[in-house]
């Protein structure tokens, strides 16, 4: 999978989390313990610039009661991930 396809993943699960957290009206310092991560590294998170793993997905999740399926990748996101995972599937042939 390209590397800059999951960088436009990862600024959508960023942005997605900003927003919710916002909607919310949750701080980042609550959102950043809540992960188990510093404040530093969860802004980090919001704006892409670091992969957030899954577990801290899930974590944050719970605080602002969604369900993962928040965080899925809108549909032009989504079908460049399946035509790229289809594309890599062919060269194992």
């Amino acid at each position: 999978m390209g590397l800059e396809l999951l960088d436009e993943y990862d600024l959508f699960v960023g942005m997605r989390l900003r927003e919710l957290r916002e909607e919310r009206g949750v701080m980042v310092e609550d959102l950043a313990n809540y992960t188990l991560t510093s404040r530093q590294q969860y802004y980090r998170y919001e704006t892409g610039k670091n992969r957030i793993p899954i577990a801290r997905v899930i974590l944050a999740a719970e605080l602002l009661n969604v369900p993962l399926t928040a965080f899925n990748p809108p549909p032009e996101i989504n079908d460049k991930l399946r035509k790229k995972a289809g594309a890599s599937g062919k060269d194992r042939s």
